[in-house]
């Protein structure tokens, strides 16, 4: 089960972010996580067997999951119009029309190249590393709570699609984005998104039972429970490089342990044939 995570953003970045998330409504990323039926979750995905669906029943309760089901559990704000950014962006990509140096000036710093596709006719994606501090935690929210993942190598160009409309203040309808991600999840053996789950289900009115599960609670802020994970959050600074000609100068010589260990075994070897010899004298 793939957990949702609380926000523990650096410094660096924890304005920029905590900026963005005032001004897009998105406080369903940032808010106290309420608590979680696994047992309602493994179930509801257990139902959720076909991607059209807009209902899945559970224990006698009819559990909406149209993007407007989504919207009302995670208090989203409402689409405005009938595409946005991300769809623009989504059809740009088709006809061969986006400006990727445009998304790479806003997301990567300026020495990042992109991973192309098989044809290298256009890019699929970008190496994390390449990413800015703010576009890389931007990265592990939405991958936790929009589109979930388990790879954080090489970003897939759709999510940083998603990192440079948000990092350049643009309205995104994020419950689309949810309900899709749900399924693609759900049919690579995953189960997204368990505390909104348990919230639309709630909503439902379906009733708790005793015998319901529920995770382990964890008071500790490790990178298994936090947002943002990984060495990157607190990297030290680049150690001072030395010059070739140093380096070539301090460089080890090989090992002496194998010239040492083969005297150790020839050297009786030949005491052995001197005094075969003086024997035969």
């Amino acid at each position: 089960m793939n957990m949702e995570k609380r926000l523990s953003l650096p410094n660096d970045v924890r304005h920029s972010i905590e900026t963005r998330i005032q001004e897009l409504g998105l406080y369903f990323i940032d808010r106290d996580l309420e608590r979680i039926n696994t047992s309602w979750v493994r179930e509801f995905y257990c139902n959720f067997f076909r991607s059209t669906l807009d209902s899945v029943h559970l224990r006698g309760g009819k559990i909406l999951i149209t993007e407007a089901a989504i919207e009302d559990a995670l208090h989203c704000p409402r689409r405005t119009g009938a595409i946005d950014v991300c769809d623009q962006a989504e059809i740009a990509i088709h006809t061969m029309t986006f400006d990727y140096d445009a998304l790479k000036h806003v997301i990567a710093t300026p020495d990042a190249i992109w991973v192309m596709d098989y044809g290298n006719k256009r890019p699929k994606g970008m190496l994390f590393t390449y990413l800015t501090r703010e576009a890389q935690t931007w990265q592990h929210i939405f991958a936790c709570y929009v589109m979930l993942t388990t790879h954080f190598t090489e970003i897939p160009v759709d999510m940083l699609v998603l990192i440079g409309c948000v990092m350049e203040g643009n309205e995104v309808y994020f419950p689309k984005l949810i309900r899709r991600s749900m399924w693609r999840a759900h049919i690579q053996s995953l189960l997204p998104f368990p505390s909104i789950v348990t919230r639309m289900i709630e909503l439902a009115g379906v009733p708790w039972r005793d015998d319901d599960e529920t995770p382990p609670f964890s008071a500790d802020d490790d990178k298994k429970d936090v947002i943002p994970w990984g060495g990157w959050v607190h990297e030290k600074p680049p150690s001072r490089r030395r010059s070739r000609a140093r380096a070539a100068i301090e460089a080890p010589g090989p090992s002496s342990a194998p010239i040492l260990l083969m005297t150790c075994i020839i050297y009786p070897f030949f005491l052995h044939k001197e005094d075969h010899k003086r024997a035969q004298i």
